[in-house]
């Protein structure tokens, strides 16, 4: 289900991991994949998730980032080669 965010603003993410048995494991590092336009040219950027209390977060600016648009991300951690999670943010007017 893709989120609205106004432009400009920021998105914050929290991550948790869990297995498909339901069990939440700690990765040693996670990061989460942001792909988006820039003057109708496709860029990306990638941020690292910190660990705090438990739980994985990041924050990510929609600064200079084309309004509207749609931009797609994707939480990688160290524990599995393919995506955690993948979703989308639509970047709208205020």
């Amino acid at each position: 289900m893709p989120f609205n965010l106004t432009s400009p603003n920021t998105a914050e993410f929290t991550v948790d991991f869990v297995d498909s048995f339901g069990t939440a494991y700690t990765p040693s590092s996670a990061s989460i994949t942001l792909v988006y336009l820039i003057n109708n040219i496709s860029n990306s950027s990638s941020v690292t998730l910190t660990l705090d209390n438990g739980h994985w977060e990041a924050s990510w600016s929609s600064v200079g980032v084309d309004v509207p648009s749609s931009v797609t991300w994707t939480v990688i951690s160290s524990c599995y080669p393919g995506p955690a999670q993948i979703g989308t943010i639509r970047i709208i007017d205020p």
